[in-house]
């Protein structure tokens, strides 16, 4: 079970850096129509990130315990 879990470490790292970098480009992006808010914008934009990394991460975490039960053999 820990080899079959341990593989899905990288994808679940790379998501949450992925949505974080990607939420704060959003929030840069607003903060370039609203000048005077670009810190506050950058701010919310990380965290609308994170929130969809924490969503993607259950996700991930439904994958991992589908695929790693069935992959185990577990004797009656």
């Amino acid at each position: 079970m820990n080899n079959c879990v341990s593989r899905f470490f990288a994808p679940i790292f790379l998501l949450y850096i992925g949505f974080i970098l990607l939420g704060g480009l959003i929030g840069v992006i607003v903060g370039l129509f609203i000048p005077a808010s670009l810190t506050t914008a950058i701010i919310i934009g990380l965290f609308v990130g994170l929130a969809l990394a924490l969503i993607a991460h259950a996700i991930v975490i439904v994958v991992i315990n589908r695929t790693c039960y069935n992959n185990d053999y577990h004797p009656c």
